[in-house]
């Protein structure tokens, strides 16, 4: 006799008609490994999204300081602290010493605006820094009006 794959029957069943115990336990070790493989890609690209929206969150904190219109003379220009989407922030002047003279313009009057140097430093939430000072800072230069004399 003859079985539908066309191989004679030795009137015979196979002894192997599934898998061993040791086969089953070494394909659960490797999902398990795969798995933990898997879980630890997943984790450092959470904890790197989360580095990335504190330094967003952070950039855009001393973006809108940066922004803001400045008080009227450079003498009222005092440094600033405060919180602002819950980090703490710094506003920083100083004046520039230019190369030239600017005591009068042409006219022989005081000139108008004077450059300012600010720094903004805003810090970075808790556990989000990549750099050990943990905050990020921002320089410019800006005009303000001058104090009259």
């Amino acid at each position: 006799m003859r079985d539908a794959r066309g191989a004679a029957r030795t009137g015979t069943t196979s002894l192997r008609q599934g898998f061993t115990l040791i086969e089953v336990l070494v394909a659960f070790i490797i999902l398990a490994l795969a798995t933990l493989v898997i879980q630890r890609g997943v984790m450092t690209s959470v904890a790197s999204a989360q580095r990335a929206d504190g330094r967003l969150r952070a950039e855009m904190v001393a973006r809108s300081l940066m922004t803001a219109p400045l008080k009227d003379s450079a003498a009222a220009l005092a440094p600033e602290s405060g919180v602002m989407d819950g980090l703490s922030w710094t506003l920083h002047f100083e004046t520039v010493a230019l190369p030239f003279a600017t005591a009068t313009d042409a006219q022989g009057k005081p000139p108008g605006w004077v450059p300012v140097r600010m720094v903004v430093t805003v810090a970075l939430p808790e556990g989000q820094s990549l750099s050990p000072a943990g905050e990020i800072r921002i320089e410019t230069v800006r005009l303000i009006k001058a104090s009259p004399p």
